[in-house]
């Protein structure tokens, strides 16, 4: 989890296990751009990482994926 401006943000992986949603809706959100994703330019401008660094190509903040969890129920 990486927690940037006041928000968590979790990776696909992480998000999985501690919300009840399967990785591939996950990855047809993003795609589709209906999930809140950490600016990964920004973030890494802002610390001391490239985006190789990372463990993810993206991530996803939690709000989004309290909201979008809810939805699908």
């Amino acid at each position: 989890m990486i927690n940037f401006n006041g928000k968590k943000y979790y990776n696909p992986k992480q998000a999985i296990k501690h919300f009840p949603v399967a990785e591939s809706t996950l990855y047809y959100w993003s795609n589709k751009g209906t999930l809140d994703l950490l600016d990964i330019d920004k973030f890494c401008k802002e610390n001391p990482l490239e985006k190789n660094d990372l463990v993810a190509k993206f991530y996803i903040a939690e709000h989004s994926l309290e909201e979008k969890s809810e939805e699908a129920k």
